[in-house]
Formats: C-alpha cells, sequence, structure tokens
C-alpha cells in the first residue's frame, strides 16, 4: 500500500489539487499538534506535513523559525513525533510526511529513524539539507523497511537553481517531488510567474512522479494559478501564522476558503 500515491490518484481522479498542509510538530505546545493536525485533515488537507523541530533550519523563515525555538523548549523529540504519528494513525489513513533535518536523522541513527517511521505509520521523508553523497545511505535504510506493509518514501526537493542537477536528484526517488517555487527561505509572499511555470515543466520532463508546490503560497489566488501546473500545493507558513495568532477554529477556515 503506497497512501502518497493513492492520494494524488484520488485527487486527479477527482480533478483536484491535493493540499498539504504543515505543521511544526510541537508548536505552540505538544498537547495541541495532534488536534491541530487532525482538525487540518478533515478540512481538507489531504496530506499532513509533519516539520521537526530543529535548532538550525536553514529552509525557515523567521515564522517557523520561533515555532521550531518554541518547539524545542517545549521538549519536543523525534520520539515525540513518532508518538503524535501514531495517535493520528488512529483515526486517519491519510498520507503524513516528515520535513527533518539530516543530522537529526544522523543522530538518531539512519537504520533506527527509518524503522520507527514504518513502526508509527509516517509515509515519506523530506529532507532538505540532505547531501547527495550520503542519500545512499538514507535510500537503502528505507528501502529495508518497505519489505511488507505500507511504503516509505524519501521525497526529493528541487529548487530553480537545480537545473542541471533535477534529472540525478529526481533518478529512483518515491512519493512525490517537493518543489520550491522560489530561492531563499518560507514565509515570503510568492509572486507567481511565468519563471515558475518554467520551473514545473523542467522538472516534469525528468519524471512521472507527481510534483507538489510550496514556499510563499497563500491565497485561493496563489492556489487556482499553481494547481494548474502541478498536482499538490504545499502550504505552511500561511496555515502556522493562523494557528500561532488565531487558533486551530480560524485554521479550518482558512483551509476551507482559501486553501482547497
Amino acid at each position: 500500500m503506497d497512501r502518497i500515491a493513492n492520494a494524488f490518484a484520488r485527487s486527479k481522479k477527482e480533478n483536484k489539487h491535493l493540499l498539504i498542509g504543515y505543521v511544526t510538530a510541537g508548536d505552540p505546545a505538544i498537547g495541541d499538534t495532534v488536534a491541530l493536525a487532525s482538525k487540518m485533515m478533515e478540512s481538507g488537507v489531504g496530506l499532513l506535513e509533519f516539520g521537526l523541530p530543529y535548532s538550525d533550519p536553514l529552509a525557515d523563515g523567521p515564522l517557523l523559525q520561533e515555532a521550531a525555538t518554541r518547539s524545542l523548549k517545549n521538549g519536543t523529540t523525534p520520539d515525540t513525533v513518532f508518538s503524535m504519528v501514531k495517535s493520528l494513525r488512529e483515526d486517519s489513513d491519510k498520507p503524513i510526511v516528515l520535513l527533518v533535518y539530516y543530522n537529526t536523522i544522523l543522530n538518531y541513527g539512519e537504520k533506527q529513524f527509518a524503522n520507527q517511521c514504518k513502526k508509527c505509520g509516517v509515509d515519506g521523508l523530506v529532507v532538505p539539507d540532505l547531501p547527495m553523497e550520503h542519500r545512499e545511505g538514507l535510500v537503502r535504510a528505507i528501502h529495508n523497511t518497505n519489505k511488507e506493509g505500507p511504503v516509505l518514501s524519501l521525497v526529493p526537493l528541487v529548487s530553480e537553481h537545480s537545473h542541471e542537477r533535477i534529472e540525478t536528484i529526481v533518478k529512483g526517488m518515491s512519493g512525490f517531488v517537493y518543489c520550491v517555487s522560489y530561492s531563499g527561505v518560507t514565509g515570503k509572499q510568492g509572486c507567481f510567474d511565468q519563471k515558475v511555470v518554467d520551473f514545473l515543466q523542467e522538472v516534469r520532463s525528468y519524471t512521472d512522479l507527481p510534483l507538489a508546490v510550496g514556499f510563499g503560497i497563500r491565497t485561493k489566488k496563489d492556489v487556482d494559478y499553481l494547481s494548474q501546473y502541478a498536482n499538490g500545493i504545499i502550504v505552511g507558513t500561511g496555515i502556522m501564522r493562523k494557528a500561532v495568532d488565531e487558533g486551530t477554529e480560524k485554521v479550518v477556515e482558512y483551509i476551507r476558503t482559501e486553501l482547497v
């Protein structure tokens, strides 16, 4: 069973984009994360992206950096996040991926991390700072967990500056391709034009995997434009800003009115 592939297939059949919603695990409080994530999935999020807090999150803008800092102060660890995923699995079979920095995996142990992901019901890993020279070891650890049960994927991440490396980055990967819509960190308001379209079409020329685009997506206008060219829409900062400033019910309203 491949929950990620099934989710994208359902969305395609319904002629819709798959909404991928991000939440920093353990923020604003460890006890609130599962309830927030559950509400998000009930409201239209088709794939949940859980961010593991890290002390130096290079790809994150100020809001998500602050969320990670609070989460770490709250005592969030990889095992905390695995427990959250296990709780969510009691009520939902929607795919869940972890956005995790490589040092976290390395400190935990690649094999052990992959095994725990499999055991609790994680479907994929997005590792934004994974060096190409270390990818084979993580791929092998993940492959060894996939002999039975739901598939665990290593999701490739590409940006507009990947160009000549795109083919190498996506080769042999699974799940979907995480396409970064602009250079820099999360949280900036996106300005989506033909340049982004050209980038997505370039990625498409190298892979049949679903394409999901993220960074800077906040409004229905953004979603409507980008969903013409991508299979999935990733929203993180917009959701987290609502969660931190206004609470879960405003997150639900935001998802239903702007994102699905």
